[in-house]
């Protein structure tokens, strides 16, 4: 039972570190911090609501940019690590008694992925990855495990190249989804980066 008191988390919002506990691991009592991270295989990028109390002003003001770079971590003193990163969605701050509330929402890739738009063609002969690569990079997400899944080949009956070239225009993420349909595979967005699997099966760490 005494580790439930060494817990410990931190958001670092648009590089401003906020944490529970300061430069010399002292437990900073006004600092509280209310988070619920939804996680998911699907495409459908994984979201983080936080509320936040009692942050300086000149901070509170940074919720009212968007798609600044959000990540948490949380563990024990001595023994975190990320479990969430992400860009901020929206936010907002109220007061309720002594207390001001900051709350925002952001989430893992998917302003990127709403926004991104691509128009690429490819000669005929062009590979899986080589269209996967360019379809990626028009998102700003890292390309993860991809790669090395397409080129593991694997998935029998998958396609591995273009014969008559391709043309990709529209949604980067529509492109992503067309190309890994194509490759036997399923996809997700992991802490900005893409991650691949194989029909059911599960995030390797």
């Amino acid at each position: 039972m005494g580790e439930l008191f060494n817990r410990e988390i931190s958001v670092n919002l648009g590089g401003k570190l906020i944490a529970t506990r300061n430069a010399d691991g002292e437990s900073v009592p006004i600092l509280r911090v209310v988070f619920d991270i939804e996680l998911t295989l699907e495409k459908d990028p994984n979201t983080a609501n936080l509320q936040i109390y009692n942050l300086k002003e000149q901070t509170r003001a940074l919720v009212a940019e968007k798609n600044i770079r959000t990540t948490i971590e949380a563990g024990y003193v001595g023994r975190t690590s990320i479990i969430f990163d992400g860009a901020l969605d929206f936010g907002s701050t109220k007061r309720e008694g002594p207390d001001w509330i900051t709350e925002f929402q952001s989430t893992d890739g998917g302003v990127d992925l709403r926004k991104a738009r691509i128009n690429e063609s490819l000669k005929s002969g062009a590979t899986i990855d080589q269209a996967l690569q360019k379809a990626v990079s028009a998102t700003g997400l890292g390309i993860g495990n991809a790669l090395e899944k397409i080129k593991g080949g694997n998935i029998r009956g998958a396609l591995e190249s273009f014969s008559g070239g391709l043309v990709m225009s529209g949604s980067a993420r529509d492109q992503i989804t067309k190309i890994l349909d194509a490759s036997g595979y399923e996809w997700s967005v992991q802490q900005g980066q893409i991650q691949v699997l194989e029909p059911g099966g599960l995030i390797e760490k």
